[in-house]
């Protein structure tokens, strides 16, 4: 089946809001499984691993684009902030 990424995955590399992809159902472990690409949608993905508070405070300082996604979460059991932000 092919679907339209909404949300930039934390983990996986090379596919972007707005993409295409290939992806099947695994029944078992109740969700879909990527298979392969099938078109991009000509966004851009950055991710940044901070481990710096100051660093992370100016990051969240960033002014907000229109079309801009922002996210933000823990990298592992470490103290860092992974922020993903995708820009058309």
């Amino acid at each position: 089946m092919e679907v339209q990424v909404r949300n930039t995955p934390f983990y996986v590399k090379g596919i972007a809001v707005g993409d295409i992809v290939r992806v099947r159902a695994d029944h078992e472990r109740r969700e879909f499984v990527f298979e392969e690409f099938v078109s991009e949608s000509g966004h851009s993905t950055v991710r940044i691993i901070i481990k710096d508070d100051d660093a992370g405070d100016m990051v969240d300082a960033t002014p907000s684009v229109p079309g801009r996604l922002i996210r933000r979460g823990t990298y592992g059991r470490s103290t860092c902030r992974r922020t993903l932000i995708t820009h058309p």
